[in-house]
């Protein structure tokens, strides 16, 4: 009878054992987030502290769109064009974030500001690239959808090509419901102060970010 309790014990501890190291090796896992490069993990406390949030960077699916109010607000971003989702295609949320330090000031700069649509005479608010000519202007009394690529495929890099973070479009919702492209501004543009974004990694994952101190993420690679 010791010979079997000696047995069983030794295996009990050596399968408690096992399952903390596998618990240890998914937790790692699962907690791995949205590290910008060259950001610093903080030293372990002495203290016993809760878990970090589980955070997952998302496969990209492109395109990014962001949904932006008219006063110039992201309230969500999704990775699939959005609206209408279809299941041919979908749109998936991606989680917002609080923006790490030493994101810098990205590969591409957005703005956001008040204008007149070109033709019409009507009040707008108008979002643009500040390095591609296009500008973007919808009614100023509704929100609108901006779509960003995740940049072509590179054959000899794993790296999005230097396209990545563009506009595709802008779009939004006439009186009628139905969905119709965002118009160039006639005039002069005033850029509304704190309004601005950014978009850069260098390498996976890359991170659409903004003034308001959030970022969202995803790895387009």
């Amino acid at each position: 009878m010791g010979t079997y309790n000696n047995w069983v014990g030794y295996w009990t501890k050596r399968l408690a054992v096992s399952q903390i190291l596998v618990t240890s090796v998914l937790g790692a896992a699962l907690t791995t987030g949205c590290q910008p490069p060259g950001s610093v993990e903080p030293a372990p406390s002495a203290v016993a502290q809760a878990p970090a949030p589980t955070v997952f960077v998302p496969r990209a699916i492109e395109p990014m769109t962001i949904e932006m109010t008219q006063l110039g607000d992201v309230s969500a971003v999704f990775m699939g064009p959005r609206p209408p989702a279809t299941a041919a295609a979908p749109w998936i949320r991606i989680a917002k974030e609080t923006a790490a330090a030493g994101l810098g000031r990205g590969e591409r700069h957005y703005l956001f500001g008040t204008g007149v649509i070109a033709g019409r005479h009507s009040a707008a608010v108008c979002f643009w690239d500040e390095s591609d000519p296009r500008i973007f202007c919808w009614p100023n009394d509704r929100p609108a959808w901006i779509e960003l690529t995740k940049g072509r495929k590179v054959p000899t890099s794993i790296l999005p090509g230097p396209d990545r973070g563009g506009i595709i479009r802008v779009y939004y919702k006439t009186n009628t419901g139905s969905i119709t492209p965002a118009l160039p501004p006639s005039g002069t543009l005033t850029p509304v102060a704190g309004k601005e974004w950014w978009y850069g990694g260098h390498s996976c994952p890359y991170w659409f970010w903004g003034a308001d101190g959030f970022m969202y993420c995803w790895d387009p690679c």
